[in-house]
């Protein structure tokens, strides 16, 4: 059974996307932020990519995302803002794109 990641910025900037088209993460030198690439939904040869803050180090970032990534559970919340909703040790989400 196939797994989702939901990321939510704001009513135009969201992904629910299937965990099988993560492609990778940008850790951003010594900043707090996290890039993550999945395969574009539209099909296209464009990456889709979500821009994550955190608390802590890379790795923590890094090893919350990869467990999101394998999760059981249908549906995984990365980050949501509206809902004030992050897997720690995300605490923002700056863009959707």
């Amino acid at each position: 059974r196939e797994n989702f990641l939901h990321f939510y910025r704001d009513g135009d900037e969201s992904l629910y996307i299937p965990a099988s088209s993560f492609l990778g993460v940008d850790a951003q030198g010594d900043t707090s932020t996290l890039e993550v690439h999945f395969q574009s939904p539209a099909g296209d040869d464009t990456d889709a990519k979500v821009t994550l803050g955190f608390t802590g180090d890379h790795k923590d970032a890094c090893e919350a995302l990869a467990n999101a990534l394998a999760s059981d559970k249908l549906v995984v919340t990365v980050a949501d803002a509206k809902a004030d909703i992050f897997l720690h040790p995300f605490n923002a989400i700056d863009s959707v794109a």
